[in-house]
């Protein structure tokens, strides 16, 4: 099983991240529009009641999400989101393999297991849409 502590950027209410992974050896996560489409599915599945998403980009071998976390005080944020990221990650690797007879598996960052995520500073979203 994954650790816990491998998601090196604390999610927290309220705040917005740049989310992002790819696979390892740079393979092909999506080869054809049917993969991109049970990902954004498995994407929606996991993880609609916990963030907002502002924008995305998949590309082949990795993808890129601006999103944001639902405010709620009553739950532990980070830990949740994690695990929704983490069981995400894990259904699509598992359903693409076996569709695919390939083998592959998202990254491991060098630095701590799992994706990448920069808090985004604070800005107001009157300044992009007056």
């Amino acid at each position: 099983m994954a650790k816990e502590t491998h998601y090196y950027t604390k999610f927290e209410s309220g705040r917005f991240y740049h989310v992002y992974n790819r696979t390892i050896d740079k393979k092909k996560m999506f080869v054809n529009h049917g993969n991109y489409l049970y990902f954004l599915k498995k994407f929606s599945t996991y993880l609609d009641d916990l963030i907002e998403v502002y924008a995305y980009c998949l590309l082949d071998n990795h993808f890129h999400f601006l999103i944001r976390i639902k405010e709620n005080e009553n739950l532990d944020l980070h830990n949740i989101v994690s695990k929704q990221f983490r069981l995400l990650f894990q259904s699509y690797a598992l359903a693409f393999n076996k569709t695919a007879k390939s083998n592959w598996h998202f990254v491991s960052n060098t630095i701590q297991k799992g994706f990448g995520g920069r808090t985004i500073p604070p800005f107001s979203l009157d300044i992009l849409y007056p």
